[in-house]
């Protein structure tokens, strides 16, 4: 037994079973497609959220270490990043230097080392965030840190996917229940079904084919229960209770998404349902001669009189009107676009006894038509013509923007002409004209932008080759027209260099080889048909589009060739139609149809007809060109345009469109969440009421310098006012797009940074604090270090002298009387000495007295004669004289400063000569110290141990100075220090 037979055997023949097998099925195969689909937008689900996640984390800490990265803060760096490893599911998160150095990190282990791994290689030089990584198992996403538009640093985040998965698998258990609770389920349905449906099916089909045969009277017996019983009930209501069909009726229509008119025959209104008054904005029941109430033009702009109305062209001459189209006004003073369908209604002897008028409001179709063919009029424009040199005229501006091709044609380079917008008409064009040609092709030109620009340009004349020859060339041009069907200033259209078919018409002028060539060379497709519908014409491009070859098609029914099955009555009939009366609706005029491949393959083409008389017989000329791809184009156009509005709608980021005058247009949801504001929020009151007022003129100052700077991107730091009455911080950029058509606003794209703002106040406040107790740390050092001075110079200084003077008495009352103890005494004598010598020495170093007898510039001077003395190292100082009327606190900072930078010279640079400056500049005390020697090195600059460096930086920090080191281009390291001398220590 062969498998079909056995399926056969098995396949249940009684309506009962095959229903409880069929809905048993499709109830497990709905389920298990409903399973396997929402476990597959799940897992996008989940992927996408965490893309946008992990995307704005790295964006997030990019622009918050942008200021620690630039200023080199590593400890605050290291803080900032610390704050991510709450985040869930993140595997790390670090910023690196430009050249891949590990600044921070949420693993410390890794701070200085370099991201050398196979992930971060792909890290590629470019100032956009890039995703490096994204599996199954983690998503890797690096922002850069941009200052002044170059790379310093890299944000990135990553953070694993690995928990998607167990997501997914447990929908997947939890569908496999699902199914079998509805297998059960469905199957207990089915029976319940089939049984009720199997009892008195057929009486009822019985029933069902006597009334279809003409038996009205008859009437289905109740037999049964459940739906059947009701059908046969529902049959009997059917025949026997006509005003349940008219309340039927009237409920269609008052639901119907399309407004309907019901009109007797004298054309009166008699009602009409609640979706014509929604258009038309009300109702006036009027007769024929008072339809001037309701407004309507035609598409050409001519206002639609009373008898031209489809209700009463139906009336008047017993003829149905279909889809005529109006614009309207409406009773509220609105304006839509509808079509407008009008339908007479008769009675058994075909008398008029009403018209039924349906009305299709299609005002946004025609809108997103009229969007639509703006966008596409210059690509079909510039298509319809040719493809070979394209140009473009300017007719306001008299500018002629001329394609590459155009100039190689005539061996000539682009770049050798003006294409800068200005006048070049003459230049680019009719200089390069023949003699001969130049008068009649100048003047077929301001012919045709005369005449109003209608229909196509086309002109032959020689152009000069930059050899010295002449081509000849084909020019064919379209005006192009504006949304409202008006012609512009703004012609497009091409050159094609015909030198070669000139040269063969003059040889074969008569010929029949002329005529086919110029057909083959043309873009579209060129098929001829004679009046018995056989094919006459083929040309190569017809080959390329429909697949069938010259010889196969000639002769052939032009119906069984390209004509999809269901057209071919209708091309039949309007031949026929044409060949008796001369007339086809198709003639002359450019649509879009299906066609038929050789392949057996429908297709769009855009399709015109022209009747081509001939001496001795009429003959049809179709030209055809292949639109897939342009089909293909605007459906992929749509599906762009709604995944932006989905990205727009979705993203964390709110984005709000201002107009001109201030005033909120559009906001995205997410400015719900960030401001608690909705647009109905924002009605009757512009931008800057909902600024704090301390900002008002910053506002305004950011305004006017976006206004200035059109598509430029400014940033902008603000507070603005949430629901609950409190001002919160907010960051991000505005861009004027009012220029842009499409967008014509102000675009404000910005996120919520109050929580920063408190934190960095707080940091803040920390610092300040911290700065206070190392200024009161260090004054207490310094006053320590004069104390411990003065005591050892003056308390021991006067000790030993007395010893000394003690050993000298000593010595003279002795001297003949112990002469060998004598001479020990004078070694001590000079021991003495030499530690008064260091001790002098000691409290100098310790504070040295001459900084606060003489001031700061001879303090500066005696230390770089004493470090000259000291370390044989060339030290020259140039310091004019300041004020003492400052704090003593920066005399001490900027004496210590130099002293540091000295040992470092001392210690590190084998410089041979330093060069010290002190100056007053503005109020600012200034010290430049610069050697000659080695220079310092980035590792030793960039060394957080080094607690000298760091020591001279926070001296300076505390009095609100600035301090800085730097290798010199050529050798040598130069320190500069500045502090204002008006500040006072806290």
């Amino acid at each position: 037994m062969t498998s079909k037979e056995i399926i056969k055997k098995l396949q249940p023949t009684s309506i009962r079973s095959q229903l409880i097998l069929g809905i048993a099925i499709v109830n497990i195969v709905l389920m298990s497609v409903f399973i396997l689909e929402m476990m597959d937008r799940q897992k996008t689900s989940f992927l996408k959220l965490n893309h946008d996640r992990t995307l704005g984390l790295s964006i997030n800490l990019a622009s918050t270490a942008n200021s620690y990265v630039i200023s080199y803060e590593l400890a605050r760096l290291q803080k900032l990043v610390s704050t991510y490893k709450e985040i869930p599911n993140l595997e790390y998160a670090f910023v690196t230097s430009d050249d891949g150095t590990v600044l921070a990190h949420s693993d410390k282990k890794y701070l200085g080392l370099k991201a050398t791994d196979a992930i971060s290689a792909k890290l590629k030089p470019v100032n956009t965030t890039q995703i490096l990584l994204e599996d199954n198992n983690i998503l890797d996403i690096a922002t850069p840190i941009l200052n002044h538009n170059e790379i310093v640093g890299w944000a990135r985040i990553g953070v694993s996917q690995k928990y998607i998965e167990p997501y997914i698998t447990e929908i997947w258990n939890r569908g496999i229940v699902f199914i079998l609770i509805s297998l059960i389920a469905g199957s207990l349905f089915a029976v319940v079904v089939a049984s009720g449906l199997s009892r008195g099916l057929q009486k009822l089909v019985t029933v069902a084919g006597k009334i279809r045969s003409g038996d009205r009277n008859l009437r289905a017996e109740p037999s049964g229960s459940g739906e059947i019983s009701q059908l046969g009930t529902a049959f009997n209501q059917m025949l026997d209770d006509i005003s349940a069909n008219e309340k039927l009726l009237n409920m269609v229509l008052e639901n119907m998404p399309v407004g309907v008119f019901i009109l007797d025959s004298q054309g009166k209104v008699l009602s009409l349902n609640p979706a014509a008054q929604q258009i038309w904005e009300g109702a006036k029941y009027v007769s024929k001669g008072d339809y001037n109430v309701y407004k309507g033009w035609f598409p050409n702009g001519k206002e639609i009189q009373s008898h031209e109305w489809g209700a009463a062209v139906a009336l008047n001459e017993n003829r149905a009107v279909i889809n005529q189209e109006a614009e309207i006004e409406g009773f509220e003073g609105n304006r839509k676009t509808i079509l407008n369908s009008c339908i007479p209604m008769h009675d058994t002897g075909g008398k008029i006894v009403g018209v039924i008028s349906i009305n299709v409001d299609i005002t946004e179709r025609k809108k997103a038509e009229e969007k639509i063919r703006e966008s596409e009029e210059r690509y079909r424009s510039i298509i319809s013509v040719s493809n070979t040199g394209a140009w473009e005229y300017h007719g306001n501006s008299e500018y002629l923007w001329c394609s590459p091709e155009y100039f190689s044609m005539l061996g000539r380079k682009q770049s050798d002409y003006n294409i800068s917008g200005s006048k070049n008409l003459q230049e680019t064009w009719i200089d390069l004209l023949h003699p001969e040609d130049r008068e009649r092709s100048i003047g077929h030109f301001a012919e045709y932008l005369k005449k109003g620009s209608v229909g196509t340009y086309e002109n032959y004349f020689r152009m000069l080759h930059i050899d010295g020859s002449w081509v000849w060339i084909w020019s064919r041009g379209q005006t192009l027209s504006d949304i409202n069907g008006n012609l512009t200033n703004f012609t497009v259209g091409t050159h094609i260099d015909i030198t070669e078919q000139k040269k063969a018409e003059e040889r074969i002028r008569a010929s029949e080889k002329t005529r086919k060539h110029i057909i083959n060379s043309a873009l579209d497709a060129i098929v001829g048909m004679n009046k018995e519908g056989l094919v006459t014409i083929w040309t190569p491009q017809a080959e390329r589009i429909f697949g069938w070859k010259e010889e196969e098609v000639l002769g052939k029914k032009m119906s069984e060739v390209i004509i999809p099955h269901q057209q071919r009555v209708h091309h039949e009939r309007g031949l026929a139609h044409y060949t008796k009366t001369g007339e086809g609706p198709l003639l002359n005029r450019t649509m879009e149809v299906a066609a038929l491949h050789k392949s057996g393959k429908e297709f769009p083409v855009e399709l015109s007809i022209a009747v081509v008389k001939d001496t001795d017989n009429d003959f049809f000329c179709a030209f055809i060109r292949d639109i897939t791809e342009r089909k293909e184009a605007e459906k992929k156009l749509k599906q762009n345009e709604e995944k932006n509005r989905a990205l727009i709608e979705n993203i964390s980021d709110t984005i709000v469109l201002i107009n001109e005058k201030l005033e909120v247009v559009y906001q995205s949801p997410s400015f719900i969440r960030t401001a608690g504001l909705t647009l109905h929020d924002h009605k009757d009151r512009t931008v800057l009421q909902v600024m704090h007022p301390d900002e008002l003129d910053e506002c305004l100052d950011i305004i006017n310098n976006s206004k200035r700077s059109p598509s430029v991107a400014i940033p902008f730091q603000l507070r603005t006012l949430h629901k609950n009455g409190n001002y919160i911080w907010v960051e991000g950029t505005v861009t004027n797009l009012l220029q842009n058509e499409s967008v014509n606003a102000f675009v404000l794209n910005y996120r919520d940074i109050t929580e920063r703002k408190n934190a960095e106040n707080e940091l803040k406040e920390m610092n300040e604090q911290l700065r206070l107790l190392s200024s009161h740390l260090q004054s207490i050092r310094e006053e320590e270090r004069t104390s411990m001075a003065r005591e050892i110079h003056d308390e021991l200084g006067q000790q030993l002298t007395g010893l000394k003077m003690d050993i000298i008495s000593f010595k003279r009352k002795n001297e003949k009387v112990f002469p060998e103890i004598i001479k020990e005494t004078e070694k001590m004598t000079h021991l003495i000495d030499e530690t008064v010598k260091t001790v002098r020495r000691i409290a100098t170093e310790l504070r040295p007295g001459i900084l606060d007898d003489l001031g700061l510039t001879a303090a500066i001077e005696w230390q770089a004669i004493e470090f000259e003395k000291r370390t044989g190292i060339k030290c020259l100082v140039d310091a004019e004289e300041v004020s003492e009327d400052y704090s003593g606190d920066i005399n001490t900072a900027v004496f210590r400063i130099f002293q540091e930078s000295l040992t470092n010279v001392a210690r590190h640079a084998e410089a041979k000569e330093v060069r010290a400056k002190l100056s007053v500049d503005s109020n600012v005390l200034v010290l430049e110290i610069e050697d000659d020697g080695k220079g310092i090195s980035e590792e030793r600059k960039n060394n957080k141990t080094s607690l000298g460096l760091l020591g001279m930086k926070e001296r300076a920090g505390i009095l609100r100075g600035e301090f800085s080191i730097r290798k010199n281009a050529d050798k040598g390291t130069c320190v500069t220090l500045k502090i204002p001398i008006q500040y006072k220590v806290f």
